[in-house]
């Protein structure tokens, strides 16, 4: 049978009380990503971080720190997220895009030689308040997956909904809006993708 050992511990090089680093964390062979919600990114308070932990042989060492762009108070980036080799796809499910209050986000980041940078922030072609885009994320290279379980279709209370989202080159575009067929109220279809 397989033996587990404990192979690293990370913690983020700019710990801080409160954060919560490991609220959410997803690897890869070569990366670890871990969010931390209540980081506190430029003072800002609980707009959220994720850290990116690269391997080599068998340590694993900070490779960059990752925050909204147009991060606020309270968003909580870094609630989910998870990675390709190039690619990571880290949700805010209390941000407020378009002054929409906790409609929520999900961010895009791309890898080259230089480090991570944004590349795109996705949500919802029919957000709502406190629908919660961004609770779940999932993600390959070319899609997008983020999950919205306190959406309403059909005006179906809290039913749920999930968002996919294709890449053309640089540009992430909607490409479906799912929901369950046979919905009903408060199924949550979506707190996980």
């Amino acid at each position: 049978s397989l033996l587990w050992t404990e192979q690293a511990v990370t913690t983020a090089s700019n710990k801080a009380e409160g954060d919560y680093f490991g609220s959410s964390a997803s690897m890869t062979d070569t990366y670890a990503l871990i969010g931390a919600v209540h980081a506190d990114p430029g003072s800002v308070p609980n707009a959220g971080a994720a850290y990116v932990f690269v391997r080599s042989g068998t340590e694993w060492d900070e490779q960059a720190i990752l925050t909204a762009s147009n991060k606020a108070a309270d968003d909580q980036f870094g609630f989910c997220g998870c990675e390709t080799n190039n690619y990571a796809l880290i949700g805010a499910r209390l941000a407020d895009p378009s002054s929409v209050n906790n409609a929520g986000a999900a961010y895009v980041f791309v890898r080259s030689e230089t480090g991570w940078s944004e590349q795109a922030i996705l949500t919802a072609s029919n957000k709502a308040p406190n629908t919660e885009f961004g609770y779940s994320v999932s993600l390959t290279d070319n899609y997008a997956l983020v999950g919205a379980r306190y959406t309403s279709p059909d005006s179906i209370s809290v039913a749920g909904a999930a968002y996919v989202f294709v890449r053309s080159g640089t540009t992430w575009s909607q490409q479906a809006y799912l929901t369950a067929s046979n919905k009903v109220n408060d199924d949550y279809f979506g707190e996980s993708v």
